[in-house]
């Protein structure tokens, strides 16, 4: 089903869809749904033959799988996607030994949540060895940060947007390591460090835009004007 949901939309997009998917992880969500929340490996060899099947519904005629999981006998996916061979998969997630070697051995990109530098790098040289052991180069597979921005025009303006988002919500470990902070000149060097290492997409939150949208107009007309 989501491979045909996923190619009518590329089709009505005009070819501008992107797949995001991943195994899984808030235990919650699936009990609010009344799914069973497996243990890691039992879900990423469950993602890891759902994106198979969703590449051949994409790119074959009548396809046919039969896995640990899930099967599908000349299964039909009409019409077919815009792009060719196919859209772009990103998977999300971090875990080392599970789901960067799903991402190594399937799919175009991958996305990690509010990791700092050091960590970024550490997550990069995992999947680089993953790709290694898939007969891949980890340059063939694109990065994404995904995370919070708190801009201010000044340090005093940054730090009091910072207590405001973080008042009653505690956050964990060192929320300046852990999204980009700052004013615009310093929010311009931190995401220009994550372009070094090879982060070329970012999905960006502004914690305060509900209310707020004095640091997402500071932003679009201070920051990103470095990026053109």
């Amino acid at each position: 089903m989501l491979a045909k949901m996923s190619s009518t939309l590329d089709v009505i997009s005009g070819g501008r869809f992107e797949l995001g998917i991943g195994a899984g992880w808030a235990e919650a969500e699936h009990q609010a749904y009344g799914m069973p929340f497996e243990k890691p490996r039992q879900r990423v060899e469950k993602l890891k033959e759902a994106v198979t099947i969703i590449k051949k519904m994409w790119t074959e005629e009548n396809p046919s799988f039969q896995g640990k999981h899930y099967r599908i006998d000349g299964a039909v996916c009409n019409p077919k996607p815009l792009q060719k061979p196919r859209p772009p998969i990103w998977i999300g997630g971090e875990g080392e030994r599970l789901t960067l070697s799903a991402v190594a051995r399937c799919a175009d990109g991958c996305n990690f949540i509010g990791s700092s530098l050091s960590e970024y790098k550490h997550k990069l040289d995992v999947l680089a060895k993953h790709c290694d052991l898939a007969g891949r180069k980890v340059e063939d597979v694109r990065k994404s940060w995904q995370g919070s921005v708190i801009v201010g025009r000044n340090e005093d303006e940054v730090e009091s947007r910072m207590k405001l988002v973080t008042q009653g919500h505690p956050v964990q470990g060192d929320l300046k390591s852990h999204a980009i902070t700052g004013t615009p000149e310093q929010c311009a060097q931190r995401i220009g460090e994550y372009l070094d290492i090879g982060v070329d997409r970012f999905m960006l939150s502004f914690p305060e835009s509900a209310t707020d949208l004095t640091g997402l107009r500071l932003f679009a007309q201070n920051v990103l004007p470095s990026f053109k």
